[in-house]
């Protein structure tokens, strides 16, 4: 199966996945090396920090245009996954309630399967 041919993510050169070759290396280490925070003591303090900025409430916003309520079994989310390029920066990461983050999830699934 061939590859559709799309723009690097950094300079936009045209190229067969989300970076050029100049350019993948670069992410692949930054990739790396955000991973790495996303466990242990560093990732506690992360996920304190964030739930503390949100108010200690779930941020998805409901239909009606309110703020889910939910202030229990919050979890702190990846706007953008570490896997789509995404980082553990403050301004990445956001709280949601256990239900509004696994619908996230089950939205980029369907999203990514052919």
């Amino acid at each position: 199966m061939a590859r559709t041919l799309r723009s690097c993510n950094t300079c936009g050169r045209v190229c067969k996945g989300k970076y050029c070759p100049d350019h993948q290396r670069q992410a692949s280490q930054e990739k790396q090396a955000s991973r790495k925070v996303s466990s242990g003591w560093e990732w506690t303090r992360i996920t304190k920090r964030i739930k503390e900025r949100d108010g200690h409430q779930c941020t998805e916003i409901l239909e009606g245009g309110g703020r889910c309520p939910e202030t229990e079994g919050l979890e702190v989310d990846h706007v953008v996954a570490l896997e789509d390029g995404g980082s553990n920066d403050d301004d990445n990461l956001r709280t949601r309630c256990a239900e509004h983050h696994k619908e996230k999830h089950r939205r980029e699934r369907s999203s990514r399967t052919p």
